[in-house]
């Protein structure tokens, strides 16, 4: 059966409407296993989720919208071109957003760090069992300890928004894979 020749323009919606769908799905998945686990795993294990997550919902929803499109359509080599750097663009927006999302999710964490740092200062401040100097001691010690909390957590997002660009990277290599393989696939 011949395959009907397309326009890098439509591929590359096809592409992004399927992938999009397929990254919603997973997406779902992950939150209600990261919902059912947060209670039970540590900061690192939590992380490394985050980073294995990241990894299928590039490499999976990619695979997946890939296929797809080019099941009954094929790309001529000016279109291909096109499409793949289509396929970058819409990479590096992901991109954005991921990280987007990693500053966010770091700077909820950081409001709740002072709003739980205020409510200590408050309860200790309003401690009658306590001296002034064993006051202004315990109120150093919380302010230290969210300080130390605040610049690991800085760091593991960090990090992880380094990874996520990483596996972006590997994903646009991974999807000029699949397409040369799917268009040789066509031929």
């Amino acid at each position: 059966m011949e395959k009907e020749l397309k326009t890098s323009g439509k591929m590359t919606w096809g592409f992004i409407w399927r992938f999009i769908l397929y990254y919603i799905i997973l997406t779902i998945i992950f939150a209600v296993i990261y919902n059912i686990l947060s209670g039970h795993i540590n900061i690192l294990i939590s992380s490394i989720f985050s980073i294995v997550m990241m990894a299928v919902l590039i490499y999976i929803p990619s695979k997946l919208a890939t296929s797809d499109i080019f099941k009954e359509k094929k790309l001529d080599a000016k279109n291909e071109w096109k499409f793949k750097r289509n396929i970058i663009i819409f990479y590096v927006i992901l991109m954005i957003f991921v990280s987007f999302g990693n500053v966010i999710n770091y700077s909820l964490i950081i409001i709740g760090l002072e709003e739980s740092k205020a409510n200590s200062e408050e309860i200790i401040n309003e401690s009658e069992n306590m001296t002034d100097d064993e006051k202004t001691q315990a109120i150093e010690q919380q302010s230290s300890y969210v300080e130390q909390v605040k610049n690991v957590q800085r760091e593991i997002y960090l990090i992880i928004s380094i990874i996520d660009i990483i596996l972006f990277i590997f994903g646009g290599i991974i999807e000029f894979k699949m397409i040369k393989k799917y268009q040789n696939d066509l031929e």
